[in-house]
C-alpha cells in the first residue's frame, strides 16, 4: 500500500529589509555638500563609528534636511502599511544623524535601541572600496554549533547569516532597529555619506 505523505513546509519570523531605489533625487548634492560644511565645522559624535565623523542626532529635523526628511517619511509610511499595523499606527521620526567615513574607517555591528524602525540613506555611490553596510542574522544559536560550515557554497537566503549591500546614491535601506548591522572598512579616500534615522511606531 503506497502511503501519501503530507508535508508544509513554513518560514516564521522572518526579517524584512527593504530597499528603496531613488535615482532621481534631485537634492542629494545639496545636503551632501551640506553635511561636508558640518563635518568641517562640528566634532563627531562616538558610537558605533571607528574613526570616520557622525553628526549630532537632530541633524535630520534641520531645514536643510527638508527635501530628505520627508522622502524617508513617506517611505516609512509604505513600510508601516504594509505590515499590518493598525490603520491608526503611524511612523514617529525620533532622531536622524549624518555619517561620513573615508579609508580604514568602519561601524561596529550594532543595534539602535528605544525604536522600531532604523533606516539609511545614501548620499553618493558605495563602491567595492568603500565599505558596504552588512546585516547578520539576529539568532546567534543558529550558527552557534558551526553549521554554517556544512551548507553548499551558495546556499539559499534563508540559510544565510549576512547579507551586504552596496548602495547607489538615493538608496534607502529599511530595517528593524534590533537588526544587528555594522559597516566594513574603507579602503579610499573618496567619502562615503550617509544619512541615518529611527523611527518609533504609535
Amino acid at each position: 500500500m503506497v502511503q501519501t505523505v503530507k508535508v508544509a513546509r513554513h518560514l516564521f519570523f522572518p526579517t524584512q529589509v527593504w530597499v528603496f531605489k531613488h535615482p532621481e533625487n534631485q537634492f542629494n548634492q545639496a545636503i551632501l555638500d551640506y553635511i561636508l560644511e558640518l563635518e568641517a565645522k562640528e566634532k563627531s559624535v562616538v558610537i558605533s563609528n571607528r574613526g570616520g565623523w557622525q553628526s549630532r542626532d537632530n541633524v535630520i529635523f534641520e531645514k536643510e534636511m527638508t527635501p530628505l526628511r520627508e522622502t524617508i517619511v513617506a517611505r516609512m509610511q509604505a513600510v508601516i502599511k504594509n505590515n499590518q499595523y493598525k490603520a491608526s499606527a503611524s511612523p514617529k521620526l525620533i532622531n536622524g544623524w549624518a555619517n561620513v567615513n573615508r579609508s580604514s574607517q568602519y561601524n561596529l555591528t550594532h543595534t539602535h535601541g528605544r525604536s522600531d524602525w532604523s533606516c539609511a540613506y545614501y548620499l553618493n555611490n558605495v563602491e567595492e572600496h568603500h565599505g558596504a553596510i552588512y546585516f547578520n542574522d539576529p539568532v546567534t544559536q543558529r550558527s552557534a554549533n558551526g553549521v554554517n560550515n556544512v551548507f553548499i557554497d551558495n546556499p539559499e537566503m534563508e540559510n544565510w547569516d549576512s547579507v551586504e549591500f552596496k548602495p547607489d546614491a538615493g538608496d534607502l535601506i529599511v530595517f528593524p532597529s534590533w537588526l544587528p548591522h555594522g559597516v566594513h572598512s574603507s579602503s579610499s579616500d573618496d567619502s562615503r555619506v550617509s544619512v541615518s534615522c529611527n523611527f518609533q511606531i504609535e
